[in-house]
């Protein structure tokens, strides 16, 4: 079997393939193929949104009833997570949401270890995404669900009179009263 689109330089398999090979190279041509496409239609990798990949995704989910309700903060802060989302299934070829599993997941969330309250962010969009291809009826489990993440425990700090005084005197010094 040949694939290409000149038709000469292209997809050559065997009878001796194995289908899972068969259909993972005919995957890579076919995801080839579509970015020399786009390429040609002037987007770049990074503006590619594959139908069911987690940017495609996070695209429906901002024309949706659930998102336009959404404050102006809540929807600045989806952005950002958003990005780092897209960066990272850019990073792994943007595969559809079905092909994602918990320990991809957990993985990519921990990542940010060293930053609990931005880690639960991220697991909780990443759940959302998932809930939504859900609904989009893309897959039918939602794995950043079961992640078990403990929202961090608030620190609360009582400042003394002086530590106060001081601090609303600074504010007053660089023009941001309290």
């Amino acid at each position: 079997i040949r694939f290409g689109a000149t038709g000469s330089a292209g997809l050559v398999l065997s009878e001796k393939d194995e289908p899972a090979q068969f259909f993972a190279l005919l995957e890579l041509w076919a995801r080839e193929l579509n970015e020399r496409l786009e390429k040609e239609r002037g987007k770049s990798n990074d503006e590619i949104e594959l139908r069911g990949s987690l940017p495609w995704v996070w695209t429906h989910y901002q024309g949706t009833d659930q998102y336009l309700s959404k404050s102006k903060p809540t929807k600045d802060n989806y952005k950002l997570l958003a990005k780092y989302v897209r960066d990272w299934s850019g990073r792994l070829g943007h595969p559809h949401v079905r092909r994602y599993g918990y320990e991809a997941l957990e993985a990519f969330i921990n990542g940010w270890r060293d930053a609990p309250y931005q880690r639960r962010a991220v697991q909780r969009f990443l759940s959302l995404l998932f809930k939504h291809a859900m609904r989009l009826r893309l897959r039918d489990d939602n794995p950043a669900s079961a992640m078990g993440l403990e929202t961090p425990k608030s620190k609360v700090v009582i400042w003394e009179d002086g530590a106060t005084d001081f601090m609303v005197s600074v504010a007053d010094a660089i023009g941001h009263p309290s």
